[in-house]
């Protein structure tokens, strides 16, 4: 590791005449630059070495001088030192005698090592030089020229709120006899403390930087939490902690499983409970805390849930292998049912109830769905996915209560429902038009772009004519959708099942969720696709 220390002082000073006729006034500067690197030898020991490097400046600030009072530095030489920007050397060996890992607790480091003085000194006293001439000299150095014994103490509590890192040092450097030149030097004891917190900066690309950050804001500052610049709800933003978290009641009315999931996760590092009421949504994050034993309590009202979460509670860390994700299946599955003659296994997918919806939504408008080989996976229902092709898809009315579970895949939904028989309706989904790109408009323009009949209805819906023998011959092109990756996977899937001759703009967004898409289709599938 390399590290480096620089410190600036400067003094302005002034007294009065002692004798020589004239007061004494001017400015002391001090500028010091210290570079090291510390080195591993094993899990348990490093060494260190550092150098000073500067330079120390007086100047004088009045018209009468003298061999006592002008301008002086230590890069010069002078009758009674030598010049130079070389300050003493350190070696330090350290032994980390306690570490608590990489989690919360205490780390204890015992060193010790030795100071090298370094030729940058002072010969003989400033103020009674020896012979009977007087000649400048200088009054200050970079070094004492005197060997000295280091001993040092670094300890550090990591914790799981603010300030993160609270510790200190303690250090004695001890003369080890007198300098070349005869002088004694000085003991140096050192303790400082240090609290550290952090402060976070959230980024993200160029469409998530447009969201609204403000229903996830609103909650944490409630906490305790600090967001900067002030008065800014889109990324990037800076996000500090606090020692003083209190627990909040919030109500959530988007039904965003995002904004619930903050609350709760950030109800764990507070004291006392928090109170959450909120429209359903997934239920990821309540599965996961039944599972670790965290107290929680969900009561169902009408059309909220009440979550109550006990906060500062403990648990152990553990191996989690993450399902394959039913959102980038759901393409695939759309790819089956509009191609003719397929069929289509999908393995150990999350299938829970609450994000599983494009299977129900699907399996109503006619599709061949089946799950099997279902089993709780650690709080998460997990199963094989097989779908066949469709011969004939119909519309549907899709019901409200849906929508949560089926949000992120209502792009390649409006896909199954262009090529069903009749005319499919679709209502409430204001949240599509808050994802990385207004979902629910491009939705509806890639539609009429396909020749499709559509129409954007009051209640933020769309109604779609299906045309269950449409077949695309012309050429079509998607851009400027903000790089939003389900609207590129979405086209993706429009070119291969329906014809046409498709251009993508900015298929790289994919990455955002599925990186390996592209090489599936083109490798595993066989789909032609220039890139």
């Amino acid at each position: 590791m390399v590290g480096a220390n620089f410190n600036y002082q400067f003094i302005d000073w002034e007294h009065g005449d002692i004798g020589e006729g004239f007061d004494h006034e001017g400015t002391l500067s001090a500028t010091i630059f210290s570079p090291n690197i510390t080195i591993g030898l094993t899990d348990w020991w490093n060494i260190t070495f550092s150098q000073v490097i500067g330079r120390r400046y007086m100047t004088w600030g009045v018209d009468g001088v003298s061999i006592h009072h002008r301008d002086e530095g230590t890069e010069s030489n002078f009758d009674n030192a030598i010049g130079g920007y070389l300050g003493d050397s350190r070696i330090l060996l350290r032994f980390l005698a306690l570490n608590a890992g990489s989690g919360p607790g205490l780390r204890l480091f015992l060193g010790g090592g030795v100071g090298i003085p370094s030729k940058n000194t002072l010969k003989s006293d400033p103020f009674f030089l020896d012979g009977d001439e007087k000649k400048p000299h200088r009054h200050f150095s970079m070094s004492e020229g005197i060997y000295k014994a280091i001993f040092e103490t670094q300890f550090f509590v990591k914790r799981i709120k603010n300030p993160v890192f609270v510790g200190g040092t303690f250090s004695i450097e001890q003369p080890l006899g007198k300098s070349e030149w005869g002088y004694k030097g000085s003991r140096l004891v050192d303790f400082s403390f240090t609290a550290f917190s952090k402060k976070i900066k959230i980024i993200g690309d160029k469409s998530l930087s447009k969201r609204d950050m403000k229903r996830i804001i609103d909650p944490l500052t409630e906490f305790g939490a600090t967001f900067y610049p002030k008065n800014k709800n889109t990324l990037p933003l800076y996000i500090k902690g606090s020692n003083y978290l209190t627990p909040i009641n919030y109500l959530e009315l988007k039904g965003s499983s995002q904004c619930k999931s903050s609350v709760m996760l950030a109800a764990l590092l507070t004291p006392g409970e928090t109170k959450l009421k909120c429209k359903p949504s997934r239920n990821h994050t309540e599965l996961l805390f039944k599972y670790l034993k965290i107290p929680i309590k969900i009561k169902k009202i009408k059309n909220f849930e009440i979550i109550k979460i006990k906060g500062r509670q403990s648990f152990k860390a553990f191996h989690y292998n993450v399902p394959s994700d039913i959102s980038s299946s759901a393409f695939f599955i759309v790819l089956t049912l509009l191609s003719k003659g397929s069929k289509l296994i999908l393995e150990k997918v999350l299938v829970n109830k609450s994000r599983a919806g494009v299977i129900d939504i699907l399996n109503k408008m006619g599709a061949k769905i089946t799950l099997k080989n279902k089993k709780n996976y650690k709080g998460e229902m997990v199963s094989d996915i097989h779908v066949r092709s469709s011969k004939s898809l119909k519309s549907i009315n899709c019901p409200s209560k849906l929508n949560s579970s089926a949000i992120d895949e209502f792009l390649i939904i409006f896909l199954a429902a262009a090529k069903a028989k009749g005319v499919s309706y679709f209502k409430n989904l204001e949240e599509l038009n808050k994802k990385e790109s207004r979902r629910l408009d491009w939705g509806s323009k890639i539609l009429s772009m396909m020749g499709v009949k559509n129409k954007l209805i009051k209640n933020h819906g769309i109604k779609i004519w299906g045309q269950p023998n449409l077949k695309l011959n012309k050429k079509y092109e998607i851009k400027n959708y903000l790089k939003d990756h389900r609207v590129m996977a979405m086209s993706t899937i429009a070119a291969l099942t329906l014809g046409g001759k498709w251009k993508i703009h900015n298929p790289e967004s994919i990455k955002t969720s599925f990186p390996s898409f592209l090489k599936i289709l083109q490798k595993d599938l066989g789909s032609k696709i220039n890139i």
